[in-house]
């Protein structure tokens, strides 16, 4: 996983943040595609060239290990502004994080997990899981869904199938996800589970959504407050 990009050359305040928080200047506004927030000296091209630059160096990172170690790594999870996943080979891994350190990522942490999820080592299972995904019965679902590797909306059974059959391989674009849920309209988040990781995701993409965290019976009351609202 990296944490905090490299340093850069100085740019204006703030336009390393999400490209769809509250303005610190004014508090009301909010920075979109059509709205510049002279202000707090923001805009929204500026921060997609910077991450685009990252994302770049992280996949030539990736590349380079791959082919040093000769074993895979590849970007898995991009998980919020600033924290992205990689998986793979273990040798690889190893490779990618000396390689990102040198390149000036400051904080580059191992994740002690069982398997390599979401990379290229996952595609030896690629066709028994297919098959599986193939037999479940499934239907459309009763609202959009937005699918977190093409974080675009699945309307019906087959782009359910697709959707699971890629996740084995593809990356998890959870920033875009919750970007493409922002964009249309949603603005409560309601997270279910013991923790509240994707509440604190969520809050580095866009700290003005509302965020609720049901990971005990205790929480109920205040999603049922949010319901009746």
């Amino acid at each position: 996983m990296t944490d905090t990009a490299p340093a850069r050359p100085p740019k204006p305040l703030y336009s390393n943040v999400s490209a769809a928080v509250p303005s610190p200047c004014s508090g009301v506004c909010r920075l979109d595609e059509q709205k510049v927030c002279l202000g707090c000296f923001r805009h929204v091209e500026d921060i997609r060239e910077w991450r685009s630059a990252d994302d770049q160096r992280r996949r030539a990172i990736c590349a380079q290990a791959t082919a040093e170690s000769g074993q895979p790594v590849a970007l898995a999870n991009d998980n919020c502004p600033g924290q992205v996943v990689m998986s793979g080979h273990v040798a690889a891994l190893q490779r990618a994080t000396e390689l990102l350190r040198a390149a000036g990522f400051k904080r580059v942490l191992p994740i002690n997990i069982s398997v390599a999820a979401h990379s290229p080592l996952m595609a030896s299972v690629g066709n028994e899981y297919a098959a599986v995904v193939a037999a479940t019965p499934m239907q459309a679902p009763h609202m959009p869904v937005i699918a977190n590797t093409s974080a675009a909306a699945m309307r019906d059974a087959p782009a359910v199938r697709a959707e699971l059959q890629a996740q084995l391989t593809a990356v998890v674009r959870w920033t875009e996800s919750m970007q493409a849920l922002l964009a249309a309209g949603v603005k409560n988040f309601v997270e279910l589970g013991p923790r509240t990781v994707l509440c604190g995701l969520l809050k580095r993409i866009d700290s003005a959504a509302a965020r609720y965290a049901l990971g005990a019976p205790a929480d109920l009351p205040a999603l049922q407050q949010l319901l009746a609202a």
